[in-house]
């Protein structure tokens, strides 16, 4: 870089200036040395469902904003000169097949950073991207397969699996277009993907919702386009055979189960009659196992509380239950509601909570 301290005048325009950069002032280098040089029409690759943009023969999914003003900015990289330092490079506006990009950056080091524009014309060449390939033709890449230890998935917890999936399909830029179907059977539901990456999202939804545990398993596939190996890969979501209402079992102890979340298990421990935390894991819905459902509690009427001796009153039949207490149980108190039931030969008696 040559920088004159006396006025000289550019042999290109016949300006005087005091800072020259090759022999030219700094406006008529830049004039000779663009940022950007467009040769002619600028062709981007996008796919008409989803409207990722194909660079380099890899396919990306746009971020917010509009598909084809950053399918454009990503093309014009292309388009930057030798030595070109772009700093920024953005897309102001696009109207029919013209659109106007903004560059900002130097040619030359220790040039300060200017910015320039550049009105120029593409063309849209429309195909299917491989993930929209795969969900047109309905290729099964990923499951999630949600069951429940020992027992057929209630009609409420289908329910709230299909508004869990179809909020998370909604926030992504693919949406509902990788769901490629819906198995109900009488087990339980699955859900089949022609995207891994929108199974994994999926996935992750219903954990943050539910109380499961995840098993991955992977089948060979065959070979993909490129000749590497693909495989089938099957999420096992498991909730536990226990539900809110039911008495279970774990490590020996009996609970009664008052709530359930993604992460804990409210529980009455029937040993201590005091509320419990249980942790979900792996361990809690594989090794408890259901003593009671909630279906076989009896609801009844605490009609007399005695120091060691309870009186209830079915409110199906009005029969009349003893039961005999040895330990304390602040839970039943006169005139309030309960749940009762046989366990073993012997009557438990769990508040309303």
């Amino acid at each position: 870089m040559n920088r004159g301290v006396n006025l000289r005048v550019c042999p290109v325009c016949g300006k005087q200036a005091t800072t020259f950069i090759n022999g030219l002032c700094e406006e008529c280098y830049r004039q000779a040395n663009p940022l950007l040089k467009i040769p002619g029409p600028v062709e981007v690759v996008m796919c008409r469902l989803c409207g990722a943009y194909r660079v380099k023969g890899k396919w990306n999914q746009p971020r917010e904003g509009d598909p084809l003003a950053q399918a454009l900015e990503t093309a014009l990289y292309n388009y930057v000169e030798s030595g070109a330092l772009v700093r920024e490079l953005r897309i102001e506006r696009i109207a029919g097949n013209s659109a106007l990009a903004v560059a900002y950056g130097s040619t030359e080091r220790g040039l300060e950073d200017y910015e320039e524009r550049y009105e120029f014309t593409y063309r849209v060449r429309w195909s299917l991207c491989d993930a929209c390939i795969n969900a047109k033709s309905k290729k099964e890449v990923a499951r999630i397969q949600v069951r429940a230890k020992g027992r057929s998935l209630t009609l409420d917890e289908v329910k709230e699996l299909k508004r869990v999936v179809d909020k998370v399909l909604s926030s992504i830029q693919r949406g509902h277009i990788d769901l490629i179907d819906v198995v109900e059977s009488k087990g339980g539901i699955d859900f089949l993907f022609s995207s891994l990456s929108t199974a994994k999202t999926v996935l992750k939804g219903i954990e943050r919702e539910f109380p499961v545990t995840i098993l991955e398993t992977r089948k060979n596939a065959g070979m993909d386009s490129r000749g590497k190996p693909r495989a089938k890969i099957t999420y096992r979501a498991m909730f536990p055979e226990f539900r809110v209402g039911d008495i279970m079992s774990y490590h020996g102890k009996e609970y009664y189960v008052i709530g359930l979340s993604n992460k804990l298990v409210k529980a009455l421990s029937l040993e201590k009659m005091e509320k419990e935390n249980l942790a979900v894991s792996r361990s809690l819905i594989e090794k408890s196992r259901v003593i009671c459902k909630r279906e076989e509690g009896e609801a009844v009427l605490v009609s007399s509380v005695g120091r060691e001796e309870v009186q209830v009153v079915s409110l199906v039949n009005s029969r009349v239950y003893s039961l005999f207490f040895t330990g304390r149980n602040p839970w039943v108190k006169e005139n309030s509601h309960a749940i009762l039931f046989r366990v073993s030969n012997r009557l438990l008696l769990v508040p309303l909570f």
